[in-house]
């Protein structure tokens, strides 16, 4: 029997502060990953598609839910599969539904850092310094804070902006796995930083420079180069068991699929870096 990866669409935005449209980030990878990718990995050196059974599940309906909801959607979504082979992929969508599938893993997993690739850190503890009206904790900038609630250690790259609390929130908790832009280390160093076996990877795509991956909600110049980052999650392959992962904060931009498209390659490329001793 072939290895299995699920791929679960989650198009949620209901949080977003940036730029909409992260709602249509699901279909959009899909669609390229479906009809638009060259089926021979080149780092790999296989055809993964051969070896490999990729099977996007129906979207969430989660479009109308509270955050809490849509979190405990996805949770149920990954329980189903967490006790199996599978290998759980999750797509937004804001940067919130990872939480869920962190959430889902952590029960299995009690050794479980998240590397995380994003422009912000996502420390914060709610959302109220730009929604004073219904501030919620479990905001898009609220992610590695909950998770972090959870039990899980946590390894931050490609960061390049800071909010005053969560600097006081970083001092408090003594975390200091953090790689900010200009990367100085090589994937190598990142990779000594996480100290479990069970890794979950969360991508936020403006972790990486907007030149690969201009179509997101909250862009910032800089980030990391399109190389470096498939290094750095090939080696974390290599070296770790990474039990899940994501992608997310894809907002398509019209005419110009670069984002999309690059997200499926990561999203491809992962799951044959997941599954190299098999193929």
């Amino acid at each position: 029997m072939k290895p299995e990866a699920i791929i679960i669409p989650v198009p949620y935005e209901a949080t977003a502060s940036g730029t909409e449209g992260t709602v249509k980030g699901p279909k959009a990878i899909i669609e390229m990953l479906t009809h638009q990718l060259e089926d021979y990995d080149r780092f790999t050196k296989e055809v993964t598609i051969e070896k490999i059974n990729i099977s996007p599940v129906e979207e969430l309906q989660v479009k109308d839910l509270q955050p809490e909801e849509m979190i405990e959607s996805v949770k149920k979504e990954v329980d189903k599969i967490k006790d199996s082979e599978k290998f759980p992929i999750i797509l937004g969508g804001e940067h919130s539904v990872s939480i869920g599938a962190i959430k889902s893993l952590k029960e299995k997993y009690e050794d479980l850092t998240v590397l995380q690739i994003d422009a912000h850190l996502d420390l914060r503890d709610n959302d109220s310094d730009y929604n004073s009206e219904n501030p919620s904790k479990f905001a898009h900038c609220c992610v590695m804070r909950r998770v972090r609630e959870l039990g899980c250690s946590t390894v931050h790259v490609g960061i390049r902006t800071m909010y005053s609390k969560e600097i006081e929130y970083i001092k408090k908790e003594k975390i200091t796995e953090i790689f900010e832009c200009p990367i100085k280390v090589k994937p190598e160093d990142i990779i000594k930083a996480i100290k479990s076996q069970n890794v979950y990877i969360t991508i936020d795509v403006d972790g990486i420079d907007p030149k690969h991956m201009p179509g997101t909600g909250n862009p910032l110049q800089g980030g990391l180069d399109w190389y470096f980052t498939i290094e750095l999650l090939k080696k974390t392959f290599e070296n770790k068991n990474v039990v899940g992962t994501d992608i997310v904060e894809v907002s398509p931009i019209p005419n110009n699929p670069l984002t999309e498209i690059g997200a499926a390659q990561l999203l491809y490329h992962m799951i044959g870096f997941k599954y190299k001793n098999t193929l």
